[in-house]
């Protein structure tokens, strides 16, 4: 797992996990493909082509592989500074600009007038017109945590998980629960995480999850889903039925595919078909032109004319074809055909 091999390679550094976890969540995201189209820079720590080439791969190479994968490259990278790297600011230096290692916070690493500084300005705290070491590591040591241990990770219920503990949760966990509850694929992206409500957001299905799945962490519930099928439909269930959950999968995957996929997931819950409200709003709809048409054909049919009687039936009939076409387009028996269609003409279903 990522979160068990950084700390291992942390470890043989002799530096705390989450100072490198800091620095390579500033530099990319912990995206391993992320690219600058500038200076070719690549991947956890932002490879040069150069760098890549010393370390005897291409950043194409690096782009290709998996975050996990790509940390035995980033161990390559630190393994000249191993023992020197007594700061969190030393850390980062060893990344942005080496000849800083060891140096004290103040010292100058950019000057105005250089190109070095044109290419950093936005470092430069204060307008100054210079920037120190200690401007450059600011930046990323705003996803610092206390923590030094990155998982398996434990949070209070209700609580949003700061970024240098969500992400690297979901980089290593997004794919896994993705596939388990397809519903919160979209979500389940460490590039979707940009803004503290997304961090807020993507915290309430992991509570939710780990709660419904009886488990400490977010390791351990997706582990015990792997096992269980039937823990897979319990958890499912639960994180489709959350309040909080549905407004945000309806923000974010609204449109007539996510509300067929939060209608078959609720069609196959274990909860009755009376708990969608959609079956509420459908039954007062029906209700009033029901009730008209009943009283116009059964209990007082001579106070109706008959072009009076057929527009009741048509409006009825219009009412009944758009509740019936809306349950038919979010049913699993819609989905289940789609699926069936798509499988005749050869065309792979997005999971």
């Amino acid at each position: 797992m990522f979160q068990s091999k950084l700390n291992v390679i942390c470890a043989s550094l002799g530096i705390e996990p989450a100072w490198l976890l800091a620095c390579m969540t500033f530099e990319s995201r912990l995206d391993p493909a992320k690219r600058n189209i500038v200076s070719g820079a690549t991947g956890l720590i932002q490879f040069m082509p150069g760098t890549a080439r010393r370390l005897g791969t291409t950043t194409d190479a690096l782009a290709a592989m998996s975050a996990e994968d790509q940390l035995d490259y980033v161990e390559r990278y630190f393994a000249d500074y191993r023992g020197r790297l007594a700061t969190f600011e030393d850390t980062y230096m060893a990344i942005l600009w080496p000849m800083a290692v060891g140096q004290a916070n103040d010292y100058v690493l950019f000057r105005a007038g250089t190109t070095a500084y044109d290419q950093n300005k936005a470092l430069d705290i204060g307008s100054k017109g210079y920037v120190t070491k200690a401007d450059a590591a600011s930046f990323p040591a705003k996803y610092l945590t206390n923590a030094p241990q990155v998982a398996p990770v434990s949070t209070p219920q209700g609580t949003t998980m700061p970024l240098a503990l969500l992400i690297p949760l979901i980089t290593a966990f997004g794919p896994a629960l993705a596939n388990l509850i397809p519903q919160i694929a979209k979500m389940m992206k460490p590039d979707s995480i940009s803004s503290a409500k997304d961090a807020a957001n993507v915290s309430q299905i992991i509570d939710v999850i780990t709660k419904a799945a009886g488990a400490p962490n977010l390791q351990a519930a997706v582990e015990q889903m792997q096992a269980s099928p039937d823990l897979v439909k319990t958890v499912t269930t639960a994180v489709v039925n959350d309040p909080q959950i549905i407004q945000i999968l309806e923000v974010g995957q609204g449109g007539i595919a996510g509300a067929a996929e939060r209608g078959l997931a609720m069609q196959n819950s274990e909860r009755p078909f009376w708990y969608n409200p959609v079956f509420w709003i459908s039954m007062i709809m029906l209700s009033m032109p029901m009730m008209l048409l009943v009283d116009c054909l059964f209990i007082h049919p001579y106070t109706y004319d008959a072009a009076t009687k057929t527009q009741i039936v048509t409006a009825t009939l219009v009412i009944i074809s758009l509740i019936g076409a809306f349950w038919m387009g979010t049913s699993a028996g819609s989905i289940k055909k789609d699926a069936t269609i798509a499988a005749q003409a050869g065309v792979p279903q997005q999971s």
